[in-house]
């Protein structure tokens, strides 16, 4: 799945520069969570969930535009 990355710059933007620390999952979880607690609250704990697996990430981000497209 590819990531189309013109429909949430400000979640992008963010990730660019997380802390060393932190994988990209979880910095993508963190921040879109920062920015739409709600929605990305919904996918916690689902199959797309993207927190402790980097390779979740397209499908997190696909399914958060979606949550946030049906506000």
């Amino acid at each position: 799945m590819k990531i189309d990355y013109s429909k949430n710059i400000p979640l992008h933007i963010k990730v660019l520069n997380k802390p060393k620390e932190w994988r990209v999952g979880q910095a993508y979880f963190n921040y879109a969570y920062e920015l739409y607690p709600k929605e990305t609250d919904k996918i916690r704990g689902t199959e797309d969930d993207c927190f402790y697996d980097d390779s979740k990430i397209p499908q997190f981000l696909n399914r958060l535009v979606k949550n946030i497209l049906t506000l």
